[in-house]
């Protein structure tokens, strides 16, 4: 049979299922349809529908879902130059996605580039000429760049459309105080503030001189700025604006104004028994959060702090709101605490106990009356009480080191051993917990010290490579429900290193129930499923582990190897990409160089990955990265000029030197490379257009070789005259030289396309105050 009739005769099976099964399951029927030898499917082709043979197939739509939605982390988590990135993909795939539109100018803004997010705001606004945030966006760079009149207009347009909004009413105020406008700035005030608050506002920041003195965003968690009034507290709403200005958000301001006047139980309820649309919303979590606190809720505050943060690592209102419930624990633990150091242990016991009962989720009451029960020689009941403060949270101090007495008391082996276990002498350890073992001999019922003795043997002889016998020894203490975590979690990685990946899938799953989110088990259930499951489940498995930790760095680096290794290598790069900039120290892992060390471009990769951390300023980083890709490809100019820019910014420029030379002998033609100058004249960074070559220009001026310097410079701008980075060199090097006219106009030249480039303003001013020096 020919090919065309075994084509009919499928055509026509497919016509008889579709008979069959109904419409409904055409989809299906097809993507189980085998292909010829020499048929392949198109990405490119919109009308093919994927089935699960193409791996890393993701619908347009959820590709621009699943970028929008990491800028939005990448946002949260104050990684603006990776959120521009994501942001910048997105209207790439769909220009006129709204809500990257939205964004994409505030994350240049929080970068303090704010002639660009200027320039990203107005092109919004052009689109969407009745929406106010896009004005008020354009108020807020207006003010930054101390704009104040331009700045004012914009709220005021801003007004016409959200009249009532906080951010409106707010930029008014702060504009009309830069413009000595007092009385107006007080109205707008009034509309927004408390009284009090106004005249501590007033107070503070009550003139020019003054409110200029502040920063616009704050550098620091915990710092005053323009975004972060301390009269904002503990709402901060400039911070949230960015992310969440809900339309009609009444109901959040209402819940806001029961706290703000003392009825927290009334405020808790308002924020409680709002509609979904709002009660979600950060901003009304963070309002929550505070009332509980405020009302004497305090633990159940802590959880929903702890929530907010696990959205907004770096929320400020959360922040102080965790820090606000620690004081105030410590205050309460201040009594018993005095009763505690004047050997009252029985008063200490009972107001201990009243804490116990009052906060059950605090470790620190369950702790201390296990360190009153060890003075008190109750040894059996200090052992309980540690452990169970151990079990609410595995970090306590109090409890660890009376665990650490108890054993050197009772079981100096067995302490010993845990002391070098900590240290990762894990054969003195080992010899240790043995020794305590063998001293019990083999009748002892296993409990308290002696079962410690096997999980910590189980744990050195996993360290050592000893996985059998480290696996017999979790077993013995496998049936304790004290040590399931340990059983779970040690036979899991016991199991990874032994590269029996499908069992340490199911043993690490168990731990990561116990304790989710601790990285060491996540990167080794990520490995071991990646190796043990089939592509297709693989990728299916980290796209929805990603939607439980979307913040997992493991997760993506493992997604990107399936799509690496699996036909679709950009895409790899993609989620490699992703996986550092939550967590750089991956880029660098043991598993990750060894396996991108057996693809044949797996040295690009490195060389996009250091590029990434140059343009971070984590230069140790992307040095490294550079040198594993040379390593790879010794000979590409992209690596090597990127050593070259390293050593530059470290101040090595014998070796800047070496490495830019080198990259332009093996390619003449350097490919441009954008920085950003930050200079104290300007209130906003100048980006700039670089090379290999403009750099070896800038490292031979450093060096103060400006013969060669110009000769550098003078042969790059042959292929770029225009361009500032060039012209600035030659100005520095004609000044260099004394030739000062000539030094003037390049300067010049730069200023008439960058007028904020700090470097050229700063050489005119060295060229007037050199002249007016020749002149007396």
């Amino acid at each position: 049979m020919n090919r065309f009739s075994s084509n009919l005769l499928i055509l026509y099976c497919v016509f008889l299922l579709i008979q069959a099964t109904g419409c409904q399951s055409v989809k299906e029927t097809l993507t189980t349809l085998p292909t010829g030898p020499s048929e392949k499917i198109s990405r490119d082709d919109p009308s093919v529908k994927p089935g699960r043979s193409l791996i890393g197939y993701r619908a347009p739509a959820e590709l621009i879902r699943d970028n929008l939605v990491y800028a939005n982390q990448q946002f949260l988590l104050q990684n603006y130059n990776v959120a521009e990135y994501y942001l910048k993909k997105t209207l790439i795939q769909n220009p006129d996605e709204p809500d990257a539109q939205f964004l994409l100018p505030w994350t240049h803004f929080f970068q303090k580039r704010y002639e660009l997010a200027l320039i990203n705001f107005s092109r919004t606004h052009a689109q969407y000429p009745r929406d106010s945030h896009p004005l008020i966006g354009m108020g807020w760079c207006y003010f930054a760049m101390q704009y104040y009149e331009q700045a004012l207009d914009a709220f005021q347009r801003a007004a016409h459309f959200a009249p009532d909004s906080y951010q409106v009413i707010k930029g008014k105020a702060l504009t009309f105080l830069q413009l000595a406008k007092k009385e107006e700035a007080l109205v707008e005030f009034e509309k927004i503030f408390r009284e009090d608050e106004i005249l501590s506002l007033m107070a503070s920041i009550g003139t020019k001189t003054e409110l200029h003195a502040l920063e616009i965003i704050p550098s620091k968690n915990n710092s005053a700025s323009v975004f972060s009034l301390p009269e904002e507290k503990p709402r901060y709403r400039s911070l949230l604006y960015a992310l969440e200005e809900p339309t009609g958000n009444g109901p959040v301001n209402a819940a806001w104004l029961w706290y703000r006047k003392g009825f927290y139980k009334r405020a808790v309820a308002a924020f409680e028994d709002m509609d979904s649309e709002f009660s979600g919303t950060l901003d009304a979590q963070n309002g929550l959060a505070w009332s509980l606190f405020s009302s004497g809720a305090i633990e159940e505050a802590q959880r929903v702090f702890e929530k907010v943060l696990n959205r907004h690592p770096t929320f400020q209102g959360a922040v102080e709101g965790l820090q606000a419930i620690e004081d105030t624990l410590n205050k309460k633990a201040s009594v018993a605490r005095h009763y505690f150091d004047l050997q009252k242990y029985r008063l200490a016991e009972k107001k201990y106990q009243d804490l116990e009962a009052s906060y059950r989720h605090w470790s620190h009451p369950t702790a201390m009356l296990g360190t009153i029960a060890l003075a008190n020689n109750r040894e059996e009941d200090a052992w309980v009480q540690f452990n169970e403060a151990l079990n609410l949270n595995p970090d306590d101090s109090v409890a660890q080191k009376g665990l650490d007495q108890l054993q050197l008391k009772q079981a100096p082996p067995v302490y010993r051993g845990n002391q070098a276990l900590k240290k990762k002498d894990y054969q003195t350890a080992s010899y240790q917990y043995w020794d305590y073992i063998q001293s019990l001999g083999p009748q002892a019922k296993l409990e308290g010290h002696l079962a410690d003795a096997y999980k910590g043997l189980a744990w050195s002889q996993l360290e050592k490579g000893l996985y059998e016998v480290a696996l017999d020894n979790f077993d013995r203490i496998q049936h304790m429900p004290d040590f399931h975590d340990d059983v779970a979690r040690g036979k899991g990685l016991t199991y990874y290193r032994a590269k029996e990946y499908q069992l340490a899938v199911e043993w690490l799953q168990q731990a990561e129930m116990f304790y989710p989110g601790r990285d060491e088990v996540a990167e080794a259930l990520d490995w071991s499923v990646l190796r043990a499951y089939p592509p297709h489940d693989a990728e299916s498995y980290f796209l929805s582990r990603l939607k439980q930790f979307p913040r997992q760095a493991s997760t993506y680096m493992a997604l990107g190897w399936v799509y690496y290794q699996n036909g679709d290598p950009d895409l790899g790069v993609e989620y490699f990409l992703k996986s550092i900039s939550l967590e750089p120290e991956l880029a660098l892992s043991k598993e990750f160089v060894t396996m991108l060390g057996n693809e044949r471009y797996g040295w690009q990769v490195f060389n996009r990955m250091g590029w990434e951390y140059f343009h971070r300023k984590e230069y140790p980083l992307a040095q490294q990265l550079f040198q594993v890709a040379l390593t790879r490809e010794p000979k590409n100019s992209e690596s090597l000029k990127g050593l070259g820019y390293v050593y530059h910014k470290l101040k090595s420029y014998q070796l800047a030197e070496q490495y830019l030379m080198e990259s332009l002998k093996q390619n003449r033609y350097p490919t441009t490379v954008e920085e950003m100058l930050i200079g104290s004249e300007t209130t906003s960074p100048v980006f700039i257009q670089t090379n290999a070559r403009t750099k070896l220009g800038r490292v031979l001026l450093e060096q103060e070789n400006y013969e060669r310097a110009l000769e550098v410079f003078e042969k790059a701008k042959k292929a770029h005259p225009d361009w500032p980075e060039i012209n600035d060199g030659l100005g520095w090097v004609y000044l260099k030289l004394g030739k000062l006219d000539l030094s003037r106009a390049s300067f010049n030249k730069v200023l008439q396309y960058q007028p904020l480039h700090p470097d050229s303003r700063k050489g005119i001013r060295e060229i007037k105050s050199f002249k007016a020096t020749q002149n007396l």
